[in-house]
């Protein structure tokens, strides 16, 4: 994921305030709740906004805290424009109403919490999945290579995807494609490029099948906000999808189902330990620009690159920065009773930070008797040389293989000098060295056959 995205992600999500219980007459309906609460918030009458509380969020959430916090949003994304659809769904004792609102410089979900007798009693801001981005570079199948329509995803989940197949008819190696943070499609098109198609066509060329699918967040962004933000961790993000689509690929005619291999890239890359010890099956697994690191003083570090290219001068970029900076040690100080806390930190729930916290994707590699493949661009300013180092404690392993690319950013793209968000923007494919390197690693002499 870009440092733009994650940093546009992290404003619309880091504001919160907490769920409750009061008495306050309103609308018929829910949605209807869930609108005129937005209506309030638009026209500033934050006194009749906090009238429609319940009265543990009116204690959480006195005018001035109410008023400071829509400020601060509308600060960081524009003035307020418009409202759209709603969706709603029953949660136990409150109808969940996610209301889409349009601000100047990004849209937004309102999660609005409404209990049975029409008050509001909770309120979250939750990102909108952007819409599929528009091709960049060629979309043409190599020669020979084909492409089939499937369907894969853990049970309830089902996500479309892509299979690349070699020419031929005969049974080939695969490989799983694992997506990086933030709602992605199944090329992980992030500005200009389009990581995941490259290595899909480029693999397939070289004679190894590719699965690529959307990711959960991206097809389901709605639904996941209703019915689970509170509880979402890398599992439902990330590790059970990948699972699904892994066991699916096993009963494909074209697959050779010992010859199956995973590569995760950023945050897929990270989770590749965790996936792969869940599934003893794989002939292995690739790992592009993994982290081995806390995931929020990664971030907080990228941040920091960015204001040193930037100047570091911007007095709302270091209140922002600061903001950031108090979550990540919020995030340090969670214990199991904050689980299932009504808030977001640095743009999810404490559920999904206790889920890491005793991750270590270098010690859970240590365990895995599958070999392992890990790959590092030397101008990555968001998984660094020190992630890179971290792997590299794994060298004596004659099952693990390292490279690192001097000029290739996080996208394994070409470049010179400092990398940055403006980089993606351009057109840019995944480097042919790269893709060559994992081919023949998948084909070595002692690689898995059938």
């Amino acid at each position: 994921m870009t440092a733009t995205r994650i940093i546009l992600t992290l404003l619309s999500t880091s504001l919160m305030t907490l769920s409750s219980a009061s008495a306050q007459q309103g609308p018929a309906s829910p949605d209807s709740v869930a609108n005129h609460f937005v209506d309030l918030l638009a026209a500033r009458r934050f006194l009749d906004a906090i009238a429609a509380m319940d009265d543990r969020m009116r204690a959480a959430l006195p005018g001035a805290k109410l008023e400071e916090i829509w400020t601060t949003l509308e600060g960081q994304i524009g003035s307020y424009q418009h409202r759209g659809k709603t969706h709603s769904v029953k949660s136990g004792d409150y109808t969940v109403v996610l209301v889409n609102a349009t601000f100047a410089k990004s849209a937004l979900n309102l999660k609005i919490s409404i209990d049975s007798a029409d008050r509001v009693g909770g309120l979250f801001f939750v990102p909108v999945a952007p819409p599929a981005p528009a091709s960049t570079g060629s979309s043409a199948l190599p020669s020979g290579v084909t492409e089939q329509a499937v369907e894969v995803g853990a049970k309830g989940w089902p996500l479309p995807g892509l299979l690349t197949l070699p020419a031929g008819s005969g049974r080939v190696p695969l490989v799983v494609l694992v997506h990086g943070s933030g709602p992605q499609d199944r090329d992980e098109t992030i500005g200009g490029s389009k990581p995941f198609r490259d290595l899909a066509y480029g693999l397939a060329e070289r004679g190894v099948a590719v699965l690529r699918y959307d990711k959960r967040t991206l097809v389901y962004s709605e639904r996941m906000a209703v019915e689970g933000s509170g509880s979402l961790t890398v599992e439902q993000e990330v590790v059970a999808d990948a699972l699904a689509a892994i066991d699916s690929a096993r009963h494909n005619p074209r697959i050779a189902a010992d010859r199956i291999y995973l590569v995760g890239h950023s945050l897929g890359g990270y989770l590749v330990p965790r996936i792969v010890s869940r599934d003893h099956r794989l002939a292995g697994a690739v790992i592009l620009a993994g982290s081995t690191r806390h995931l929020e003083d990664i971030l907080l570090e990228q941040l920091d690159y960015l204001a040193s290219q930037q100047g570091g001068s911007d007095k709302t970029d270091a209140a922002q920065r600061e903001m950031l900076r108090t979550q990540a040690r919020r995030i340090k100080t969670l214990t199991e009773q904050d689980r299932s806390a009504a808030m977001y930190l640095i743009g999810a729930p404490p559920a999904y930070w206790l889920d890491l916290r005793s991750y270590d994707p270098v010690k859970s590699a240590e365990s895995l008797a599958a070999p392992l493949l890990i790959l590092q661009g030397g101008r990555d300013y968001q998984v660094t040389a020190a992630d890179f180092a971290g792997w590299q404690t794994l060298a004596r392993r004659p099952s693990v293989t390292l490279k690192q690319y001097p000029s290739l950013n996080h996208l394994f793209v070409t470049g010179s000098g400092p990398s940055g968000p403006a980089e993606y923007e351009r057109e840019g494919q995944v480097d042919q060295q790269v893709i060559g390197d994992i081919a023949d690693w998948i084909t070595r002499p002692g690689a898995p056959r059938p």
